[in-house]
């Protein structure tokens, strides 16, 4: 089941290359599985010199890139999340004695996120909840730029290997039955391979989103501060400088500082499909490119089971009319699935087609929330299959919850 907080409109990336590619956290719930698709549209013409202003690269006319990512993530427990992104590029160089096109792989990456904290009454019984995750993620170039300087083409990267760790913190500032205003902040350490210098990035972005369908829009103010020890001996080699991308600083840059601003706007066809379009820009810098890329992307969950009916639509519907005649205890779940088996069998009255309640399990040990229902498919003497026929919160169904039959 996947926790609705976590789906945005847009496919996050993961920092490969510090212009394109930014921190951003790629945590999914448990037994979801989301794929994202985004094609960009990068170009630019000038870098941010040491003070911060802008200078035009000597012969460089401009710098052109389509970049195609591929993101598939998984939760593989209720805490823990894995991920994978395949980069490819598309590059055209136009300068005077360096021009040329380049295609190919470009930096890919690899990682997890663990979710730390997950706080849901925090937010006065709502399905969306304060949560902190800690992310670590390796990125890694599938390309050779010795290679690329023999043949005098554009480089597809810097060439480095990045291992990055960090955090996020996502909270919801506000929600509605129909919608919700979200607020995540983030932050890592970068250690990075082939003479360049460790490196902070971050981000904060907010999203207003909708719980079902509709559209959604997002800003972010994304960034990445070199901790300035750049090894210039090694960079200043012949296959490690800016004159394989025309003097731009889109690679091998020597102690970078950039920020970007990025504005999204998405429209959610359903629960666990999202269409996105989005707009960057860098606004900031030292000793790094300033640059513009518009992309378009989608993203897709699987192994979904949103609430046919939200948790505010489920109280006001039903609070005060439901009786029930028998209560036990859930005693294994499969969310993904849609399967639970509880502790009551035909020796206590259960038939097929009766239909349960299911409740959280408060700290007292008796029952909380009501968070889904569930239709009786099997029986034995002393337990029975459930098939859950409605989610009504965002809550993964776990051992020793509460389970109530329905007068019906």
């Amino acid at each position: 089941m996947t926790c609705l907080c976590t789906t945005f409109i847009a496919p996050s990336t993961a920092l490969g290359d510090f212009s394109l590619h930014h921190w951003e956290n790629e945590y999914v719930p448990w037994q979801s599985a989301d794929i994202s698709g985004q094609v960009g549209y990068y170009t630019t013409s000038e870098n941010f010199d040491s003070s911060g202003s802008l200078m035009l690269p000597s012969g460089l006319d401009r710098y052109k890139r389509v970049q195609t990512d591929l993101t598939l993530a998984y939760g593989v427990t209720k805490q823990f999340s894995i991920f994978a992104r395949m980069g490819w590029e598309n590059i055209r160089l136009d300068h005077n004695t360096r021009g040329g096109a380049a295609y190919g792989f470009g930096d890919q990456s690899i990682g997890w996120t663990y979710r730390a904290l997950e706080n849901l009454g925090g937010s006065g019984g709502k399905p969306y909840g304060t949560s902190l995750d800690v992310q670590i993620q390796m990125d890694f170039p599938t390309y050779n730029n010795k290679e690329s300087e023999t043949n005098i083409t554009p480089y597809l990267g810097d060439g480095s290997t990045d291992l990055t760790a960090g955090a996020f913190l996502t909270w919801p500032f506000a929600q509605t039955a129909e919608r919700i205003f979200m607020l995540t902040s983030g932050a890592g350490y970068t250690y990075r391979t082939a003479g360049f210098s460790s490196a902070i990035p971050w981000s904060v972005s907010a999203l207003l989103k909708p719980t079902k369908k509709g559209f959604s829009a997002g800003a972010s103010v994304l960034g990445v501060h070199s901790l300035g020890t750049d090894n210039t001996t090694i960079l200043s080699g012949s296959s490690t400088n800016s004159s394989g991308t025309g003097g731009s600083f889109i690679t091998n840059a020597i102690n970078p500082v950039l920020i970007t601003v990025r504005g999204e706007i998405g429209y959610q066809l359903k629960h666990n499909l999202a269409l996105s379009l989005s707009l960057s820009r860098s606004v900031i810098g030292q000793y790094s490119p300033s640059g513009t890329m518009i992309a378009a992307g989608i993203k897709s969950s699987f192994g979904d089971s949103r609430p046919a009916v939200s948790e505010f639509e489920y109280k006001k519907l039903n609070k005060g009319f439901l009786n029930y005649s028998l209560e036990g205890r859930v005693l294994r779940a499969n969310d993904r699935l849609q399967l639970v088996k509880i502790d009551k069998g035909s020796q206590d009255g259960v038939e097929v087609g009766q239909v349960f309640d299911i409740f959280t399990l408060q700290q007292n040990g008796v029952a909380g929330e009501s968070i889904a229902r569930a239709q009786v498919t099997g029986v034995k003497s002393d337990e029975a299959a459930l098939r859950v026929t409605e989610y009504f919160q965002e809550v993964l169904i776990d051992e020793g919850f509460v389970v109530k039959r329905l007068i019906q």
